[in-house]
């Protein structure tokens, strides 16, 4: 199980947004704030890539392998990619290596 939790939120249209809830990327007052990894229709598909995105905390690899699928199957719903995709896995990454270290 990961360190990082995400928590999913209904927004004013009625998508289900899958965001992160503790570290650096979930302080609205900074720089670093992402209020969405990835948009749903449905709370239990934003339920499912929560779980599935906790459980690959530990693999780099594997989180882009579910950030790629979801954005393959909602090209219109993926909201994070790229550099700062990278930049986030990395830094979660790098705290849970540091927890399982101590």
């Amino acid at each position: 199980m990961s360190h990082e939790t995400t928590i999913s939120e209904t927004d004013d249209i009625g998508m289900v947004c899958v965001k992160p809830s503790v570290g650096k990327y979930s302080i609205p007052s900074t720089s670093s704030f992402i209020n969405c990894l990835a948009e749903f229709d449905n709370e239990p598909e934003a339920q499912q890539f929560s779980h599935d995105w906790s459980e690959a905390s530990g693999s780099k690899e594997r989180r882009k392998q579910i950030m790629g699928l979801h954005a393959v199957k909602h090209p219109d719903y993926a909201r994070l990619d790229g550099t700062m995709l990278d930049e986030y896995i990395d830094y979660y990454l790098e705290n849970f290596k540091n927890l399982k270290e101590q």
